[in-house]
């Protein structure tokens, strides 16, 4: 009986199309909608995760040793988190003092991926960045991506390529 209302309210959700949150350290984030654009993202961050094959038989030793290459996880969690829009936003650093001013003047304005990123990697453990990460893809339409691209490359391989003549 409790299954079944976990689908409804699950249903009931997508259809409403509610906004889901996501705690990460002390902030809140609200999920932004899925768009194209954050798929394509996405997908880059995807495609430079590095080709690792993990030995099971020595899997504490293939961790330690891959560890410091997955700071893409933690970029693709902000990806998702984010959107593509809110993604490439500069943030605007915080101004005390003269000196604070002026550095600000020379240095080079981080982007709301870049700060998240950092956020996700310090605050949350690998159990909570895997639960966070499928959480968020559950809401991107990635059936109905999958589908369009399929469609469309269907209609692309049955076009007339050249004309027959009788």
């Amino acid at each position: 009986m409790a299954e079944n209302n976990q689908v409804e309210v699950k249903v009931t959700d997508t259809i409403l199309e509610k906004a889901i949150t996501v705690q990460v350290g002390s902030k809140t984030y609200e999920v932004a909608p899925p768009t194209i654009a954050t798929l394509i993202l996405a997908s880059e961050a995807v495609s430079r995760i590095p080709k690792f094959t993990l030995d099971p038989e020595k899997l504490v030793q293939e961790c330690f040793c891959i560890a410091r290459h997955t700071r893409f996880l933690g970029e693709i969690a902000a990806i998702l988190i984010l959107g593509a829009q809110r993604s490439e936003l500069r943030v605007k650093p915080a101004q005390r003092g003269v000196f604070s001013r002026l550095r600000a003047l020379f240095s080079r304005r981080r982007t709301q991926k870049e700060q998240l990123t950092d956020e996700i990697l310090l605050n949350l453990s690998p159990k909570k960045l895997f639960e966070v990460i499928t959480q968020v893809l559950t809401t991107l339409e990635l059936s109905d991506f999958f589908g369009l691209t399929t469609f469309l490359t269907e209609i692309n391989l049955l076009h007339q390529t050249r004309k027959v003549e009788n």
